[in-house]
């Protein structure tokens, strides 16, 4: 095998980082001196956070590639140097490697450009970092960070550039996913653009996703609604004026489940799939008003997961709208959606919910469904328990293994064999069944014997 092959070999039959960097380590005592090797193993640390180590093998790899490293491997050395140097806060010299890579003209595989874009802002380059961020937005955006948007976003607010300031936070959403406050963030953004209007939808979604939570109540809502009015009426023109109102009546008559009437004052004919607030706002409001729901709104909701794949609230109206689409709707189907609604926020008043729907579903009495749980879940109460030694963090799964037979106990049990020779992990389970459910006991007999 050749130095790429087994260095192609250890990339490809490492499951992490850690066990990369120790394969790695043994390649570069096989193959001393060369350059590709101490590069892929600098990139490694990185990956693992050992910053340190990284900057030591990348060093190391620069003085070996002078002669006759292939452009490649030298773009992954500068492109490395200039990541470590970037974290270490030493931006000058970020710059310098930055450019070097850059400078190497092959393909920008893991956007140096957006270093580069990082060292010029701190250095208060702001002009050229923003005609970084902008090339890097086409041509690396898998590599931008939340850290990257608001840096381009605070350039463009300094600049009160408003509505580019829109498009770029939708990116963001769009590129990374919903998180809690981007909603209002927009908000503020359209407001500043003087779209009221999308400005409304926006903050909507965020009260709705904190009404959802049981963090407020209708009444709460509709108080926040007021205030919204309030602050708006005076910037409103004459022909924003109306459509604004009907937009918050409509809000208002959903706290109030008079979801028709709400559709009527919305009414849109053709929904603007480019804002995703708005959509939802439309989508939903169709989704509770209507006693069956079209394939084609379904459809049309589903084109906003990427948006909102990291939103529970989009996941729990979006099982509720199959369950009204004609069509099979069973737990075969659905399970999917109904997991990652429940993954999304276990304790949740929408997971309880959802998960009052798997076990209906599965045949499993109410009282018990607030045990269910995916088997991911599973899988990351064990890991925190071994990491921890917290005997707590198994509580969820002995709750599980104490209700009716279902798939997720039989998948539960099926991951636990893994474990069945850790006997303090059996004796903690036990210790932890204070019910002493026979269920439980059985299961862990059939686990560990």
């Amino acid at each position: 095998m050749t130095v790429s092959d087994d260095v192609n070999s250890a990339i490809q039959g490492s499951e992490n980082a850690t066990e990369l960097v120790t394969k790695l380590l043994l390649l570069d005592q096989k193959y001393p001196g060369n350059a590709s090797v101490k590069a892929q193993l600098g990139i490694a640390n990185i990956l693992n956070g050992d910053f340190d180590s990284a900057l030591l093998h990348l060093s190391s790899a620069e003085k070996h590639c002078v002669f006759y490293a292939k452009k490649e491997t030298r773009y992954l050395i500068y492109a490395g140097l200039s990541d470590v140097y970037g974290k270490k806060e030493q931006y000058a010299i970020s710059k310098m490697y930055a450019k070097k890579a850059l400078a190497l003209k092959t393909k920008d595989e893991l956007g140096v450009t957006i270093n580069l874009a990082r060292a010029e802002a701190s250095l208060g380059n702001l002009d050229l970092s923003y005609a970084l961020l902008t090339t890097a937005r086409s041509s690396a955006r898998e590599f931008l960070s939340g850290d990257d948007y608001s840096l381009l976003l605070n350039i463009l607010m300094q600049r009160a550039a408003w509505d580019e300031a829109v498009q770029v936070y939708l990116e963001k959403i769009d590129t990374l996913g919903y998180i809690d406050g981007d909603g209002l963030n927009l908000s503020a953004l359209y407001e500043k653009s003087g779209k009221y209007c999308q400005s409304l939808s926006a903050a909507a979604f965020e009260l709705w996703r904190l009404f959802y939570d049981g963090k407020i109540s209708a009444n709460d809502m509709n108080s926040r609604f007021d205030e919204l009015n309030t602050n708006m009426q005076t910037l409103l023109d004459s022909g924003s004026k109306k459509r604004f109102t009907d937009l918050l009546r409509a809000n208002q008559f959903m706290t109030e489940k008079k979801w028709k009437t709400a559709v009527d004052l919305l009414g849109i004919k053709e929904i603007n799939q480019s804002d995703c607030f708005e959509a939802y706002s439309y989508y939903i409001t169709r989704f509770l008003a209507d006693d069956m729901v079209s394939l084609g709104d379904i459809k049309g909701y589903v084109a906003l997961e990427k948006s909102f794949r990291t939103s529970q609230m989009y996941y729990y109206h979006l099982w509720q709208a199959m369950k009204k689409c004609s069509g099979d709707y069973s737990f075969d189907t659905v399970n999917g959606v109904l997991e990652k609604t429940v993954l999304l926020g276990f304790d949740t008043p929408m997971a309880e919910r959802t998960k009052l729907e798997m076990g209906r579903l599965l045949g499993v009495p109410d009282s018990e469904c607030s045990s269910l749980m995916p088997s991911v879940a599973v899988v990351t109460f064990l890991n925190a328990y071994y990491s921890s030694g917290d005997a707590n963090e198994l509580r969820p799964i002995v709750g599980l293994l104490s209700i009716t037979n279902n798939q997720y106990t039989d998948a539960c049990m099926k991951i636990l064999k893994a474990y069945k020779g850790d006997v303090e992990l059996r004796d903690s389970l036990v210790r932890i069944d204070k019910a002493k459910s026979s269920l439980f006991r059985l299961r862990i007999a059939v686990v560990f014997g």
